[in-house]
């Protein structure tokens, strides 16, 4: 029975019509990989994520800090309103 939460771990692969093209003709392939290959290629994407993490905190902090400093006197002026 490979019903869902049956734990086999072909029910977790997407289908490779989802993947595309290229994936879908890599899986085709009948050479053998490297035992590593995976976690290889899983450590560049992840490091590849980090990167583009890092670049967006770079970029958002400053605005984040700056849009906080505006609202502070803001804030202020609508205290006195009251």
């Amino acid at each position: 029975m490979t019903g869902p939460g049956s734990g086999d771990e072909r029910d977790e692969r997407p289908d490779d019509d989802d993947l595309g093209a290229p994936v879908a003709i890599l899986s085709e392939a009948s050479f053998l990989l490297d035992d590593r290959f995976e976690t290889q290629v899983r450590g560049r994407i992840e490091r590849r994520l980090l990167g583009g993490d890092i670049i967006e905190l770079w970029w958002t902090a400053p605005l984040a800090v700056l849009v906080e400093f505006l609202r502070w006197p803001m804030d202020l002026f609508d205290d006195r309103n009251r």
